[in-house]
C-alpha cells in the first residue's frame, strides 16, 4: 500500500494488516477462520475499516459534486432496468454489492461533468478516493471468495503455493464469463448475479478511471503501483468493455508522461510551443490525426514532434473531444 496509510499505523493496527504483504488468498481464509493469523477479528477489523475510509472519501466526491449543483443521488435511468440491477438483497454480499453499484453509477454519472473532472483529478483528492476504491473492490472479492468456493480447495491452493493461489488468478475466478482454464476453481461458479454485480463494479469504476485519464493532473493518482493490478486484471478479463478500458488508461497516462517530458525538453531548449500543441489532440475517428503546424513548417529551432493521442473514454469509438 501507499505512504499516506503510515500516520495511521500508530492509532489503528488494522491498517498493519491492510498494508503488508499479506496475500490475497490469505485473507480469504482468514475470513473463513481457516487462520490462526490474521484471525477472522482482525480480518473484520480490516473490512470495517475500509468500508470506514471508502465512505469517507466517497462523501468527498459528493461534497465536490454538490459544490458544482450535482445531484448527490443516481437520478432514474436505464441503469434501474438491468435484471441483476433489480433483483433485492438477501444477504450482506448483495447488500455490498448493492451499494457499491450505487456509488460507482454515480461516480460515472458525475464525470459527464468537465468542471468536476477537473476538480477531482488532482493527486490531493483522487489519490485517497482511488486507493480506498480498489480496497473496497478487494473486500467484496474477498467476500465473495470466502462464500462460494470451497475451503478445501483454497486451502490446496494456498499449501501449493503455486501460480494459481496467485492475486490475478484468484481474482479471475470471478470473471464473467469464467476464464476456467486458468483458475484454481474451473468446475466451481458461485451464483452468477453475484459476479456480474461485481463485473459491473469493476466496469464502473474503469469508466471512471477513463475519463480521470483524459486529464493530464490525474497521472499521479493512475501511477499508483496497487492500480496496475487491476489494470492487467481488466486486460486478462473475457469482458471485452473491461480490456477497452483498461488499454486507453495505461496508454492515456504514458501519453501524459510524454507530453510532459516534451514540454519540459522544449523549456530547457526555450523553444515556443505553437499553441496548437499545448494541450492533448483527440483522435477524430471520421478523418486522419491532425498535424500541428510544427510538423508542416519544419525549423530548426522546433524539435516538437506530434504529441501523443489522448483516447476518450467511450469504449467502442475514440472520444470526438478537444
Amino acid at each position: 500500500m501507499t505512504t499516506f496509510y503510515s500516520l495511521h499505523h500508530l492509532i489503528d493496527p488494522a491498517l498493519l494488516l491492510l498494508s503488508d504483504s499479506t496475500s490475497l488468498l490469505r485473507r480469504v481464509l482468514s475470513a473463513i477462520g481457516s487462520f490462526v493469523s490474521p484471525t477472522p477479528a482482525e480480518e473484520q477489523a480490516v473490512i470495517a475499516l475500509v468500508d470506514r475510509l471508502f465512505a469517507e472519501s466517497m462523501n468527498v466526491i459528493k461534497g465536490i459534486a454538490l459544490s458544482l449543483d450535482l445531484p448527490t443521488h443516481m437520478p432514474e435511468s436505464f441503469y434501474s432496468k438491468l435484471p441483476f440491477r433489480r433483483s433485492n438483497p438477501t444477504n450482506t454480499t448483495n447488500n455490498n454489492l448493492k451499494s457499491l453499484m450505487e456509488d460507482f453509477e454515480l461516480l460515472t454519472f458525475y464525470c459527464k461533468s468537465n468542471e468536476f473532472l477537473k476538480a477531482v483529478a488532482p493527486a490531493n483528492i483522487s489519490l485517497d478516493f482511488v486507493q480506498h476504491a480498489m480496497d473496497k473492490l478487494e473486500n467484496v472479492a474477498i467476500c465473495l471468495l470466502a462464500t462460494y468456493f470451497p475451503v478445501d480447495v483454497l486451502e490446496e491452493a494456498y499449501a501449493l503455493g503455486s501460480s494459481c493461489s496467485d492475486r490475478l488468478n484468484l481474482l479471475l475466478c470471478l470473471d464473467v464469463p469464467a476464464v476456467r482454464d486458468i483458475t484454481p476453481f474451473p468446475a466451481f461458479r458461485p451464483k452468477k448475479d453475484h459476479l456480474i454485480r461485481f463485473g459491473y463494479c469493476q466496469y464502473q469504476f474503469a469508466s471512471f478511471l477513463a475519463y480521470l485519464s483524459i486529464m493530464p493532473g490525474s497521472v499521479e493518482t493512475l501511477s499508483l503501483p496497487s492500480l496496475e493490478s487491476w489494470l492487467n486484471l481488466w486486460t486478462a478479463s473475457q469482458d471485452i468493455r473491461l480490456q477497452l478500458l483498461s488499454a486507453k488508461i495505461a496508454h492515456n497516462i504514458q501519453a501524459h508522461k510524454q507530453l510532459n517530458s516534451t514540454r519540459q525538453e522544449s523549456n530547457e531548449d526555450e523553444v515556443e510551443v505553437p499553441s496548437d500543441i499545448r494541450k492533448p489532440i483527440f483522435y477524430l475517428s471520421d478523418g486522419p490525426l491532425p498535424v500541428p503546424r510544427s510538423a508542416q513548417s519544419p525549423s530548426k529551432t522546433n524539435k516538437v514532434l506530434n504529441p501523443p493521442v489522448i483516447y476518450g473514454p467511450d469504449i467502442f469509438k475514440l472520444d470526438k473531444r478537444r
